[in-house]
């Protein structure tokens, strides 16, 4: 009671709804301190304001319901919890526009209702890619209100920094970094620093205008975005508003270090990129979306760009193993040594032939005779090898490609280095003055690329000698790829002249590799004929590499299959680099198609035999092929045949038949003289439909209950494999090929 005898003011927020006031009598008015009789004061009229939170209300709050005294005002104030958003307002049950996080009402006349509707925002998945770690940055909200660090994949002990610079009219309302929330103080700074990276992160930034404006709603859709394979950035997720566009860029990084020596040295490319699991240009480097009307995934796939170089090798010696390695590096110490007692009789690099027992086949080839040759007199040149070019005539080719003039076929061929010419050579006289020519030009061009300081000259230490031939080859491939290859990055690829010791050993190496390279060996014992590869009967490649990453593997060669011991079939063993783990190693026809045979790497192992029964060959082929005791023509020169969706039992027949040994023909069985000339091949004896004929085989797939073995059964698919080669008739080559299931480092 004021001295004036009224009653104080009431704090309607201080109303207790169940004890409200009551009114006041006996009031002093004219405040001489006697009551005043039969005076009482008006009642005190108030209103309830109620609240409510709906939905994901963990962490949240509202101002609690009050009553509130008539023609007052009042405020109603709520916070959402983390990783929520205010999705719906709505007072006295119609839906209203609130900013800022509050709602205010003035001079209160009734009753009101405020409910506050909490949704969880769409946190969108960090993304992982095996080899490396990754830092998935993703905005919500009003996104285009920061420029946010992108997505990254990064190598494991790498340092990376993700900031967060807000444009003006916006503000940040959190960060968040593997869900837990920065400071204040934190997101006030603009950045968070991530130091020897061993682990994969995820950093969520919400934005909202400066007017309270959140840009969520629970119609957003979300646009998700990943790199894979390899290391590299692309723009992070983020929520779009239905309707809206949103543009997403990468940037993959294709040499991780142009140190050839660096373990971490690796080289990337696009292999695709996809949305929503549709291709689009891969070439591009950013996708606009436009009108987004569901969610949308990016994914930018890489792939490593490794080169094989496989040796394989037959007889009595051995040589290097066979290596993958990244595109732009070295093999430089390639050899084949024949064992004691033996010598090397054959040699032949990517598919040319090197040398043959006695006869040097490539002017390129280099020969120091250490010995006497061991073997018989050497055989007499064929017309072709006489007419092989000699060094002068493909340094003039050379020569003519390097002045720009129109150069024949012969001059891509030095690329190789260890191929024969089967073109005739130039005029002597004309091929030794364009040699001397470009070798004056050499001269001339190293003297001025030469360093201003004679130091080196002054050293006792020997140059070393570079030949014409490599000299003309590294310009060649020079001027070649000079528009394809940034210098600066990759070097042309340069071959090692193979350096012939004797008659037991071979030297070789590559440099800057960018192709698959082969490179055979055949040694014979001393006390035994020249081994050349037609001197052999039917025999299997196996060619080794490895898929996803470097490595070297031993163990593949050329087999006889008559040879092999099936209690002793050929070992692949593989040594890879650290932090790369080999899960399986696939066998296939080089050039084949179909499933391969799939063979289980547990960790650690090692090595894995090659299945006897893939060796093996009854020497016959495919006459027909029968899918439900329907013949199936067009499959009769395939190796495999898929099942869509399968809902019954299927049989499926391939007959085959022994292939005619070569010998004379007889009269009555030559073909006629009017079918265009030309050899043929044996002829399958006419049969009724669906029967076989006499000597024929039916390979039916081993199966229980009636089903064709799974996709992946290692035993099943070694006899189909099998089976497969030996009805082709193609055994003449497989691949072997160790694949990595991740790069990885620690728990990666």
């Amino acid at each position: 009671m004021r001295r004036d005898g009224k009653p104080k003011p009431v704090d309607p927020t201080k109303i207790d709804p169940a004890n409200p006031p009551k009114p006041q009598i006996n009031i002093d008015a004219d405040d001489d301190g006697i009551p005043d009789t039969n005076v009482v004061d008006e009642p005190v009229i108030t209103y309830t304001i109620t609240t409510q939170l709906r939905g994901i209300t963990t962490g949240a709050s509202i101002s609690p319901s009050a009553n509130v005294v008539r023609g007052a005002s009042a405020a109603v104030v709520w916070a959402p919890g983390e990783n929520t958003y205010v999705s719906r307002v709505e007072v006295d049950g119609r839906r209203v526009d609130a900013k800022g996080g509050r709602y205010e009402f003035s001079h209160l006349s009734g009753d009101h209702s405020v409910v506050v509707t909490l949704a969880e925002i769409p946190l969108i998945p960090a993304h992982t890619t095996k080899g490396y770690y990754t830092i998935t940055v993703n905005t919500y909200g009003v996104s285009k209100g920061v420029e946010a660090s992108d997505s990254m994949a990064v190598a494991a002990g790498s340092s990376e920094a993700v900031t967060w610079p807000v444009k003006e009219g916006h503000v940040i309302k959190s960060v968040s970094v593997d869900g837990a929330r920065l400071s204040l103080d934190q997101v006030a700074a603009g950045s968070y620093n991530f130091s020897a990276i061993a682990a994969n992160h995820v950093v969520d930034i919400v934005v909202e205008a400066q007017d309270g404006t959140t840009g969520l709603a629970p119609d957003n859709v979300v646009v998700s975005t990943k790199i894979e394979g390899g290391p590299g950035t692309i723009t992070g997720g983020s929520t779009v508003t239905k309707g809206e566009s949103y543009a997403v860029a990468w940037n993959p990084v294709i040499q991780t270090t142009a140190d050839r020596d660096d373990p971490a040295y690796a080289v990337y490319e696009v292999e695709s990129v996809s949305v929503n699991g549709a291709a689009v240009d891969g070439d591009a480097s950013d996708v606009s979306l436009t009108n987004i009307k569901e969610n949308q995934e990016v994914v930018v796939k890489l792939r490593p760009v490794t080169f094989n170089v496989a040796i394989l090798k037959y007889g009595d010696g051995t040589a290097k193993p066979s290596k993958t390695v990244y595109k732009g590096n070295h093999y430089v110490d390639i050899s084949a040594q024949a064992n004691a007692g033996s010598r090397i009789t054959y040699l032949e690099i990517d598919g040319k032939e090197v040398y043959r027992e006695g006869i040097k086949k490539s002017p390129s080839l280099r020969q120091e005779l250490d010995a006497a040759p061991k073997t018989a007199t050497e055989t007499p040149l064929t017309s072709a090898e006489k007419d092989a070019q000699s060094p002068q005539a493909l340094s003039a080719a050379a020569a003519a490609a390097l002045r720009g003039e129109d150069a024949s076929s012969e001059a891509p061929e030095l690329q190789k280095l260890a191929i024969p010419q089967d073109q005739p050579a130039s005029e002597e006289d004309n091929a030794g003055e364009e040699a001397a020519q470009i070798e004056a030009a050499q001269t001339n061009k190293l003297e001025q690329e030469a360093p201003a300081s004679n130091t080196a000259s002054q050293t006792d230490e020997p140059e070393e000698e570079t030949t014409l031939l490599e000299e003309l080859f590294s310009a060649t491939m020079t001027k070649a790829y000079a528009a394809e290859i940034p210098a600066a990055v990759f070097n042309p690829e340069e071959i090692i002249e193979p350096l012939l010791t004797g008659t037991t050993r071979m030297d070789m190496g590559i440099r800057d590799i960018d192709k698959d390279h082969q490179i055979k060996a055949y040694f014979a014992k001393d006390s035994e004929p020249a081994v050349t590869p037609e001197t052999l009967g039917s025999t299997v490649d196996i060619e080794t590499q490895v898929d996803g990453g470097p490595g070297e593997i031993t163990g593949g060669g050329i087999f006889d299959p008559d040879d092999v011991d099936p209690d002793n079939p050929p070992k692949i063993q593989w040594e890879v680099p650290e932090g790369y783990t080999p899960v399986e190693v696939e066998i296939y026809p080089k050039g084949g198609s179909g499933d391969p045979v799939v063979v289980p790497v547990a960790p650690g192992q090692t090595a894995v035999d090659i299945p006897s029964s893939i060796l093996e060959s009854d020497g016959e082929y495919v006459v027909k092929v029968l899918i439900d005791g329907k013949e199936h023509p067009e499959l009769a020169e395939a190796a495999s045949y898929t099942f869509e969706d399968v809902a019954s039992n299927h049989t499926i027949e391939v007959v085959l038949e022994p292939v005619a040994e070569e010998g004379p023909v007889p009269d009555d069985e030559k073909p006629a003289a009017d079918n265009g000339g030309g050899s043929t091949g044996p002829v399958a004896e006419k049969t009724e439909a669906g029967q076989p004929a006499v000597g024929s085989k039916v390979v039916k797939p081993a199966a229980s209950n009636g089903a064709v073995p799974a996709t992946g059964d290692t035993e099943s698919s070694q006899g189909a494999l099998a089976a497969a080669l030996a009805a082709a008739g193609i055994l003449g080559a497989l691949i072997v090929r160790v694949a990595y299931g991740a790069r990885k480092k620690e728990n990666l």
